[in-house]
């Protein structure tokens, strides 16, 4: 976006482009610092199938949505196009609206369109405890009454710093082979905030 300023206004675009009256606005001049951002914060995002259940599974993982400390790491940079980025890098750390948006029906037909969004303030750990459970807010089209999901930000001890985040849903009934689990497909999306 450009900008130049004159005494009492400032002009956004190129040419005329849209005045702002500066002193309309507050009275009194005011000193602009920095670049104005693009408008476009940094995104990362990715696709895969989990299993729909009540616990995490720390054994296999198949109910976990992403683990930033996975190298390597299966994310898209959606502001760049490259692929396979991993989030572990100190450069990463941050604050993150996480959402969660289920992506085709799932296997046995009894959850659909749902979608979760979430903070999400990735620093890594190098405790084994406590676990963290976020407040969420989610949508659906279709979900059993009794499976509100949740998440869980486990800490775990093997390795150090590994930090898997599940989405659970209490209430389904645990899966006991060789019961074949439901199972969704979602896209994952980190948008990073500027704070």
């Amino acid at each position: 976006m450009t900008f130049s300023i004159g005494k009492n206004n400032l002009v956004l675009g190129s040419g005329t482009g849209t005045v702002v009256n500066i002193s309309s606005l507050c009275g009194e001049d005011i000193l602009i610092n920095g670049v104005l951002p693009s408008g476009c914060p940094q995104q990362y995002s990715l696709t895969k199938s989990i299993t729909i259940e009540a616990l995490k599974d720390v054994i296999t993982f198949q109910n976990m949505i992403f683990n930033p400390c996975d190298n390597p790491s299966t994310w898209t940079n959606v502001n760049t196009g490259a692929i396979n980025q991993t989030l572990y890098n100190d450069t990463f750390t941050g604050y993150y609206k996480c959402t969660i948006t289920q992506t085709a029906i799932s296997s046995c037909n009894n959850f659909e369109c749902i979608h979760v969004i979430f903070d999400y303030p990735l620093v890594f750990s190098q405790q084994t405890s406590p676990d963290i459970f976020p407040p969420i807010s989610f949508g659906y089209k279709i979900k059993p009454n009794t499976a509100a999901p949740t998440i869980v930000i486990d800490h775990l001890n093997n390795p150090i710093q590994s930090q898997p985040i599940f989405l659970l849903f209490p209430g389904t009934a645990v899966s006991i082979p060789p019961t074949v689990p439901e199972t969704m497909d979602i896209e994952v999306r980190l948008t990073k905030l500027d704070f």
